[in-house]
């Protein structure tokens, strides 16, 4: 179960909200309070108009479901700047969703916060998978990182969120 998942790129604040909803009935069936450290997702979003719907969002939802409330931070930044806000070794999802060409900066700026045996999930990996997501790829695959960094990685094919007939696909790869 984790206990933080990070996600970067954020928009409406959608699949943060998603995910919090996920951990909050993972920590009820264990039977976790909120006062035993419940688990938290934190969206790193860098456009401020975006930022601002997102909060908003955040803010109705946990204003419909209170067991939300606290459990979503939606930070405003850069995540390569923000990720040295978060302690080493405590990111148990890394969450990619924001501009593919990029994930590998991110990956590479959010290492040293990923716990052993982190998740990390890079959105769009099959329509971007010869453009932008190509060295990406080739890192998280073994090709490039050093020998030992990842456990292994595959890809899970999806289709795009509004179209059925538009095959996708997600990245998951396990950190050492």
């Amino acid at each position: 179960r984790p206990k933080l998942i990070v996600e970067v790129g954020t928009l409406a604040g959608y699949s943060s909200l998603y995910m919090a909803k996920k951990l909050l009935e993972l920590d009820e069936e264990e039977g976790i309070q909120a006062s035993e450290g419940m688990s938290k997702v934190i969206t790193i979003e860098k456009d401020w108009l975006w930022w601002i719907v997102a909060n908003r969002f955040v803010y109705q939802a946990a204003d419909g479901t209170p067991e939300l409330q606290g459990r979503v931070a939606v930070w405003l930044g850069d995540a390569i700047r923000k990720f040295s806000e978060i302690p080493p070794n405590s990111i148990d999802l890394l969450f990619l969703d924001g501009k593919p060409s990029e994930y590998l900066e991110y990956l590479k700026a959010a290492e040293s916060r990923l716990a052993p045996g982190a998740l990390i999930v890079a959105d769009n990996a099959g329509i971007f998978s010869e453009g932008g997501l190509k060295e990406y790829l080739a890192y998280v695959r073994g090709e490039t990182a050093a020998p030992g960094t990842f456990e292994g990685s595959r890809l899970v094919d999806t289709t795009l969120e509004w179209r059925d007939d538009v095959k996708d696909g997600i990245e998951v790869t396990e950190f050492a």
